[in-house]
């Protein structure tokens, strides 16, 4: 186990790895500004209950998560299903995919909830719906 801070040699292998998910999670499209370094978060999203800044996800020990041990993310990965984690997480489809309440939350969060998925209207855009319904899913993919 690394203490916090520091960097442990992971090989290419496990940085390739990385890589694929931060691309199919497209984490730089929220942790990033148009200009900016990639990932440094500040990205202000604006909601009905005020705006949202992205965080940082670099490497920084400062400012990112550079301080995170390999056990933090140990600890994490023990709950993760790759298919759930992409949908529920990196790549967070229910945030557009899944209708809101009035506080603005998301009405499911996971596939135990009939609305999860089910498509949303957010921001002027609707998302359309990506469970396996026939006539307004995927269910004729």
């Amino acid at each position: 186990e690394n203490p916090p801070g520091a960097v442990a040699d992971l090989g290419p292998a496990l940085v390739a790895r990385g890589e694929y998910v931060a691309r199919l999670g497209d984490c730089v499209a929220c942790h990033s500004v148009p200009g900016g370094a990639p990932f440094a978060g500040g990205l202000e999203m604006a909601t009905p209950l005020g705006a949202i800044h992205a965080t940082n996800i670099t490497p920084d020990p400062e400012t990112g998560i550079g301080r995170y041990s390999l056990a933090d993310f140990d600890r994490a990965d023990e709950a993760w299903n790759r298919g759930a984690y992409l949908v529920q997480g990196a790549g967070h489809c229910g945030s557009c995919h899944t209708p809101r309440g009035l506080a603005f939350n998301e009405k499911a969060l996971d596939e135990s909830g009939t609305p999860f998925l089910a498509g949303a209207l957010l921001d002027g855009w609707y998302a359309p719906s990506l469970r396996d319904d026939h006539n307004t899913g995927l269910g004729r993919w």
